[in-house]
């Protein structure tokens, strides 16, 4: 006699060989056995699959809500740091009104021709 144990769903199974009679029918039974495991571990296999593509697809939202914060992060700092710089140069050089904002609409197309800052621009002029 040999036994066999096999863990189906948790629970154990003994399979006991008898050489003598019933060796077949307990084979039978085993690969049934075997059969329904596999195919209850293929269905949760599945199942996972679909929370990690549902779980993958909520990260790429995420990203993309992330980048777009950011790129208006970057503006608004861009918009900040063109003000300061406006602020500063009319402490230093006494512009102030039309003159300071002939002074900014240069300082944008100059950012807009040589790909920089605006308010690079205006540190320059300083």
């Amino acid at each position: 006699m040999k036994i066999v144990n096999l863990i189906r769903y948790g629970k154990l199974f003994d399979y006991i060989f008898n050489l003598s009679g019933n060796f077949t029918q307990n084979i039978t039974g085993m690969t049934d056995a075997t059969g329904k495991f596999t195919g209850a571990l293929s269905g949760a296999t599945e199942k996972v699959q679909k929370v990690v593509a549902v779980l993958g697809s909520f990260d790429y939202a995420k990203n993309i809500a992330q980048s777009i914060a950011d790129g208006f992060n970057q503006l608004s700092n861009a918009g900040v740091t063109l003000d300061c710089q406006m602020h500063d140069l009319s402490a230093v050089a006494g512009v102030t009104g039309d003159g300071l904002k002939q002074i900014e609409a240069f300082a944008r197309q100059s950012a807009k021709a040589f790909g920089t800052d605006a308010a690079v621009a205006v540190k320059g002029y300083k």
